[in-house]
């Protein structure tokens, strides 16, 4: 058998070596490109602490949940403002290259069970960005999942709300994200009771 003496590979057939360096007369060349990579899915999770989501005000204002990797942390959010985390639990992830946020999963599993009477609750998954530096975090344009199904009614414990959402926004190195959970109130009738659950999401950058 003969053997490629840079790599020192035993080859078998007509292959090539893989080292790029081989320049032996038996098996010179590379092999071609591989196929091209998918991205990188980036992971969150509430973890072991489910996190409650509540509304007030006509819906304006609410506590979501900033979710990370097995944690989350409650946050009051205004709608239509940005969210500052200084002086609070760093929650985000940072991107390490830049790239393109393409596609976004989430999903919410109830584990209280309540009672919405005649109120609709919706619960949404956003993705937040704070540029390098910078602890004040906006949403990423196109970065919601609003979650199906509806809650109404009476909602067991195990009720699981999911969606998805394709998208195309440019994230810079150093960028943090952060992935925040929220309910409001669909039919416009107040939500009395907190929202309970546990919520997971992935985010992939090319």
């Amino acid at each position: 058998m003969p053997i490629c003496e840079p790599c020192g590979i035993v080859q078998l057939g007509p292959l090539v070596s893989p080292n790029p360096r081989c320049v032996c007369p038996v098996f010179p060349g590379t092999g071609g490109g591989g196929i091209a990579g998918g991205g990188a899915i980036i992971p969150f999770s509430t973890g072991l602490t489910p996190a409650a989501l509540t509304v007030i005000a006509g819906g304006l204002v609410g506590v979501s949940a900033a979710v990370g990797f097995g944690a989350s942390l409650p946050i009051v959010t205004v709608a239509g403002l940005p969210i500052n985390l200084a002086g609070l639990t760093n929650i985000a992830f940072t991107v390490p290259r830049s790239g393109i946020v393409n596609a976004i999963s989430a999903n919410f599993q109830t584990t209280v069970a309540l009672d919405l009477l005649l109120a609709t609750a919706t619960v949404s998954a956003t993705l937040y960005r704070a540029p390098a530096g910078s602890n004040i975090f906006t949403p990423v344009p196109g970065g919601t999942v609003v979650l199906q199904p509806s809650l109404t009614g009476v909602i067991s414990v195990g009720t699981l709300l999911s969606g998805s959402t394709g998208l195309v926004a440019p994230v810079a190195a150093g960028d943090r994200l952060m992935m925040v959970f929220s309910v409001s109130e669909a039919s416009g009738l107040p939500i009395l009771e907190a929202v309970v659950g546990a919520a997971s999401a992935g985010v992939n950058i090319v």
